[in-house]
């Protein structure tokens, strides 16, 4: 199956997020090898959510993820955003709190 490029669509709401003109899957010779690689394993898959989960599963620790139609088809291919220092600052202050309220369950 191969991904599909989609049209944003008013009826959800993460669409505005959506950009089909950033989508990684429009130009796969730009990706890194390894990235390619595993579009490419993937190039034939069924059309099953487990798939897709595999399929991201997959690209996750390469750095990227995707999003699926109820169908089961990828789309939005983009590099994961890491935490912002803010968000790195705040884990990391509330970590002892956290590791005190683990030990006591």
């Amino acid at each position: 199956m191969k991904p599909v490029l989609r049209e944003p669509d008013a009826s959800f709401d993460d669409d505005e997020e959506y950009d089909p003109e950033n989508d990684l899957f429009a130009t796969p010779e730009l990706l890194p090898k390894k990235v390619q690689a595993v579009l490419t394993l993937f190039e034939n898959m069924d059309e099953s959510y487990e798939e897709c989960q595999r399929f991201e599963d997959a690209l996750k620790p390469l750095g990227y993820t995707f999003d699926w139609y109820l169908t089961a088809q990828p789309y939005n291919l983009r590099k994961i955003k890491s935490p912002s220092r803010v968000m790195k600052a705040v884990y990391k202050i509330f970590k002892p709190v956290r590791l005190f309220f683990l030990r006591l369950f």
